[in-house]
């Protein structure tokens, strides 16, 4: 992508050619260059967020899938490429509306840093610097560094994941025993809970929810912290035979029925999906493993922790936003942030801008699921909308500093099946309008504070998002509508080209669990996972006496709830080898080298 590409298609591309000082100054452990000649990185740049909004496909397909395929609700209308751009077009382009809204809270304050956004400096940084400044002595420039590690990952890469499958799951506690059930409940990696000092030789296993290369090391440990806590929990309820779990693999992520076989959720609906109680009762109600129903109860947790942790600690931040987004103030008002000095050359993009992109975005989702027969009532979007709306600034600002996101899906389930109880359909577009536009809103404003960082004109990046998620919206949903349409026998089990589809079948059983038979089979009064509402109170009060304690126990400054209940859910399939696999790297690399040798850290981290 060429400058003159960018100034042609987008005409706030010509602000690039703003006069910065050519200079460099440093934040965060980085160092900045600001010479207004190199406008490659910028443009590289502008590639990355628009790589970053368009490759992943809409969040309704799921939703397209269980409706049309005959296997499940078999509701053919639901192949009409109509009802599918409608619907995806709206879940796509509405997180983009809450997070311009929402910019003054997460992206122009200094605080919030996303971490990952200074990893994807630092690489691109690597491909156009023409610096090469001595780090503690050493003197290897960051491309070469990068060819090396790129090089030695690439050989490594194969050794466990095809040639020593062991070095993956290095499940070698459970070889002293292999008869022994109950070692491998506490140690084992595939269905137990992981208590493994050396539990993989992968580096794939070691990041594969915390990177820690990236993430804050307090914030890794915090997580640990929490997985460690909760192990010792979940092995007294399998063993004192809590919920019947002791007649179920202790971490399992199945649902099962009262044999223990696995639960087929079809023998709960009749032939339009909804729910059937006559049907429920002459089969089975539904039981989850130790590990499984106690992720539950943190999850509740972390939500009411999210929202305490917030006004505790971050009122003030919020209070301030509020009152310059009323008043108009400029966004780039902070005099000690050099990049919001920096930005003042460039035309911002109004409030009332992102505003209409949320507005349009409703409509569209609206006028897609009333107009279609989904059984559904359009006023579901703005329920979800009002949930993204409650958590979207608590999350975005736990994500900007830690690099954790606190995922809204099981309380959009949750209030999702409540609310709209029996219909799977309703509380699957409940949870995509809640959960989905959260998301989308957080690592959109990732991007906007990415922007932020190189100096890119706001009103490219938003022509750029717009762009790349309109073409990304109708390239994904034609794909989808040919693999629907035109794939014979997709998704079934014997698809000839094995298109089976688990995820969908994941999606499929989820949809049922809580939208058809619904949480109040569950958590409703007097029935068995009732207790665990309870953690939505310990949530709430477990903040409270880390913040009063934290001026006078200094370690305490250091505990952050929300991230300790991320640890504390990390359960069904994953376990306390996945929790622990990153701690080790992370201490070296984002605590004692970055103590150290910043240096070092700051160019080849």
């Amino acid at each position: 992508m060429s400058h003159k590409f960018l100034t042609s298609a987008f005409p706030a591309g010509k602000l690039l050619e703003a006069t910065l000082p050519n200079k460099e100054f440093s934040t965060f452990g980085y160092t900045w260059n600001l010479n207004p000649g190199k406008f490659n990185m910028k443009e590289h740049m502008v590639i990355t967020i628009m790589a970053n909004v368009g490759f992943t496909a809409p969040y309704t397909a799921h939703i397209v899938w269980v409706q049309y395929l005959p296997l499940y609700f078999n509701q053919t209308w639901a192949g009409s490429f109509g009802y599918q751009i409608l619907v995806a077009l709206s879940t796509n382009f509405i997180g983009y509306g809450l997070a311009g809204l929402t910019r003054r809270f997460l992206v122009y304050p200094s605080r919030a840093i996303w971490p990952g956004n200074l990893a994807t400096i630092a690489l691109n940084r690597a491909f156009h610097s023409g610096t090469n400044a001595s780090a503690n002595g050493w003197t290897m420039s960051r491309m070469r560094w990068f060819a090396y590690c790129f090089v030695a990952m690439f050989i490594y890469f194969f050794f466990p994941n095809y040639l020593v499958a062991a070095m993956s799951y290095f499940n070698w506690t459970t070889w002293i025993a292999p008869d022994n059930v109950h070692l491998a409940a506490i140690t084992g990696t595939y269905s137990g809970l992981g208590l493994n000092p050396l539990p993989t030789l992968d580096w794939n296993q070691c990041t594969v929810d915390i990177d820690p290369l990236i993430n804050p090391f307090y914030s890794t440990f915090n997580s640990f912290l929490g997985s460690l806590l909760t192990f010792p929990i979940i092995l007294a309820i399998w063993y004192t035979n809590t919920w019947n779990t002791a007649y179920i693999p202790i971490n399992a992520n199945r649902v099962f029925d009262n044999t223990g076989a696995r639960y087929q959720v079809l023998k709960t609906v009749d032939e339009n999906g909804l729910f059937d109680e006559a049907a429920y009762k002459a089969y089975s109600p539904l039981y989850l493993s130790a590990g499984n129903a106690f992720l539950y109860g943190m999850f509740f947790a972390a939500y009411t922790s999210t929202i305490t942790h917030t006004y505790l600690y971050h009122r003030r931040e919020i209070v301030v936003g509020f009152k310059n987004l009323i008043s108009r103030k400029s966004a780039f008002a902070e005099p000690k942030d050099i990049h919001a000095r920096l930005m003042r050359n460039y035309k911002e993009v109004p409030e009332y801008v992102y505003f209409a992109v949320l507005l349009f975005s409703i409509v569209l989702g609206a006028v897609g699921i009333g107009v279609y027969p989904t059984h559904t009532t359009p006023a579901v979007v703005l329920y979800g909308v009002f949930l993204a709306l409650i958590f979207c600034i608590p999350c975005g600002i736990i994500m900007s500093i830690t690099n954790i996101e606190v995922p809204l899906s099981v309380i959009s389930e949750f209030f999702g099946g409540l609310w709209f109880p029996g219909n799977a359909t309703a509380m699957n577009y409940f949870k995509t309008y809640g959960y989905i536009t959260t998301s989308h809103a957080l690592h959109f404003s990732q991007d906007l504070k990415l922007a932020h960082y190189i100096h890119i004109p706001p009103w490219v990046t938003f022509n750029c998002q717009m762009v790349a998620t309109l073409v990304s919206t109708f390239v994904c949903t034609g794909i989808l509508n040919y693999q629907m349409t035109q794939i014979p026998d997709v998704c079934t089990p014997n698809q000839k080209d094995r298109f089976t589809c688990p995820g969908v079948n994941t999606f499929f059983t989820a949809s049922v669990l809580w939208g058809t038979l619904g949480p109040k089979k569950m958590y409703g009064p007097g029935a068995i996972y009732n207790a665990l509402l309870w953690c939505f109170l310990v949530g709430a009060l477990v903040p409270v006496p880390f913040y009063l304690l934290r001026k006078k126990y200094k370690l305490f400054q250091y505990f952050h709830a929300p991230v300790f209940f991320h640890g504390a859910y990390y359960w069904a399939p994953y376990n306390l080898s996945h929790a622990w696999a990153h701690v080790p790297l992370a201490f070296v690399f984002n605590y004692y080298i970055k103590k150290r040798f910043l240096a070092w850290w700051s160019k080849y981290n």
